[in-house]
């Protein structure tokens, strides 16, 4: 689904398909005020999935279309840090209004968030048709020739990285449950990972600038292998949060870095691309819990956790061939 509204965001306004999924996201919530049975909370959940779609990798594009090539890297480590403050703060706001009101007021807030950025879209609207950025005639013949090495790997790096995203929260809940550990106990881990996030994510722009997307990338994925081969030995609490900082300043650097190596590929197909690289990590998160949690009941949770090195190995090795190949 990424890739098909990217499709349609090129061809048409990338402004007019983020709206829309602001306005799935509206009906999402909505639905979810309002269900009172399992079914009632999975169509709702299928909306939201429509939403995601229309918005995450479209709004990516919007982004780069509008700021100058050479500041990419900048816009989207800007955006990568926002979206890290949002994690931060949408848990705890969620849970405080579920104490102190209920369920159906918190599935209520999104939609008005969404609401005001529908109104911010008007204003990058207007942008979009004082650049008269270009749009493209529909030819799915010539889609085949955005598939180059650049697309490829950083779409399986970025799958690489939704594998050990997707199983490390998987089962580090799990196994603290198991070690009876209170809920707390899980969420401080996430919050100090994006805390510590917010740094590298901060300087991204700045480093993106200096230095090449891909070395940035591969020192990404070294730092965030450096972090579960010490959870595997630290997996209690508190030491984990040690990993948990190592991990966070890893992911903020991997993210903005994969984000411009994608977005710098040809701007023809700009959403089409980012909807591509974002599906990637979608499909890393449908194997990591499988897997690891497979692998957790086999050798254990400690065990798991050094094992999802691998990927993170895999990542930094692919990073540093791009970063290889592009030097004369």
């Amino acid at each position: 689904m990424r890739s098909v509204f990217g499709y349609l965001a090129d061809i048409t306004s990338r402004s007019t398909v983020v709206t829309l999924g602001n306005l799935a996201l509206i009906i999402a919530s909505i639905n979810y005020a309002l269900s009172n049975t399992y079914h009632q909370l999975l169509i709702a959940r299928g909306l939201e999935g429509i939403a995601s779609a229309m918005f995450i990798s479209t709004s990516m594009a919007l982004m780069v279309e509008v700021v100058e090539e050479d500041r990419i890297g900048e816009a989207l480590g800007l955006r990568s840090l926002m979206v890290a403050l949002g994690g931060i703060v949408g848990p705890y706001l969620g849970t405080w209004i579920v104490d102190n009101f209920n369920y159906k007021i918190a599935f209520l807030v999104p939609s008005f968030i969404a609401s005001i950025n529908i109104v911010l879209m008007l204003t990058c609207f207007r942008i979009e048709m004082r650049l008269r950025v270009r749009r493209y005639r529909s030819d799915w013949r010539k889609l085949f020739t955005i598939f180059n090495k650049n697309l490829v790997i950083v779409t399986i790096s970025v799958a690489l990285m939704g594998i050990v995203y997707s199983a490390l929260f998987n089962n580090l809940q799990a196994h603290y449950r198991l070690l009876g550990y209170p809920a707390t106990a899980f969420g401080l881990f996430s919050t100090t990972q994006s805390l510590s996030g917010i740094f590298t994510r901060a300087i991204s722009g700045k480093l993106l600038r200096l230095y090449d997307a891909a070395l940035l990338s591969a020192i990404g994925f070294l730092i965030m292998l450096s972090a579960l081969a010490t959870l595997s030995i630290q997996y209690e609490v508190p030491s984990s949060y040690i990993a948990a900082i190592i991990y966070g300043l890893g992911l903020g650097l991997l993210v903005p870095a994969n984000q411009t190596i994608a977005a710098r590929i040809p701007r023809k197909h700009r959403a089409l691309i980012m909807g591509i690289y974002t599906t990637g990590f979608d499909i890393g998160g449908l194997i990591g819990p499988i897997t690891y949690g497979y692998i957790a009941e086999i050798f254990g949770y400690g065990k798991s956790y050094l094992y999802l090195t691998i990927p993170l190995a895999m990542g930094t090795l692919l990073m540093t061939y791009l970063y290889i190949a592009k030097k004369p």
